[in-house]
């Protein structure tokens, strides 16, 4: 009789890969540190790594791993705004991405909804950046952006769509290459 219930050499196989995700994810946005031209580029290959957890484990490990990134890039990372990109998008869109087109089947809703997290996503980010950390214009990624507003809001959309496409993307590929490869590796420790 099967457990509904997840075995123990699962959920610790499950625990290992998040693990070993997060540090992973961490190094990625540590870097942004010493290559400071790819503080966005290194939050987004995170964030497609926690793609990977949702994938390979389930989306409770991503979350933790999202929350143990977020956590330990808010202290060793120097640049917030890296930071700010993780913890507002990248780290946790593949997450919301899974569970969204899970149950909305309708692409013009789809769209709807992606849309709004995108628009909640850059004013999150304006506000905290400017507000909370208290960023000059100098300082932020935000240069000179308060009469370009409406020229920022578009190239930000449009850059967060072509993620959402890029990843998904990423992810068929996966699926349909490598995903056999690994399955056949961690058959030996699933029960």
């Amino acid at each position: 009789m099967k457990s509904n219930r997840m075995s123990r050499k699962n959920r610790i196989l499950y625990m290992a890969l998040s693990s070993i995700i997060s540090a992973l994810s961490v190094v990625l946005m540590i870097l942004t540190n010493i290559i400071t031209i790819l503080s966005v580029t290194l939050p987004a290959v995170a964030g497609v790594l926690t793609a990977f957890l949702v994938i390979e484990t389930d989306k409770k490990y991503a979350l933790m791993s999202f929350v143990c990134v977020s956590v330990l890039s808010f202290l060793f990372v120097a640049d917030k705004s890296s930071v700010l990109f993780y913890l507002l998008f990248f780290g946790y869109y593949p997450i919301l991405k899974a569970i969204i087109e899970k149950y909305i089947k309708s692409k013009f809703i789809l769209r709807i909804v992606k849309f709004l997290v995108f628009s909640i996503c850059i004013v999150l980010s304006y506000f905290i950046l400017v507000n909370i950390f208290m960023f000059s214009k100098e300082e932020s990624i935000f240069n000179g952006i308060s009469l370009l507003l409406p020229v920022y809001y578009m190239v930000v959309m449009i850059t967060l769509i072509a993620y959402d496409i890029a990843i998904t993307q990423l992810i068929i590929r996966y699926i349909v290459k490598f995903k056999p490869y690994v399955d056949n590796i961690l058959k030996n420790y699933k029960q």
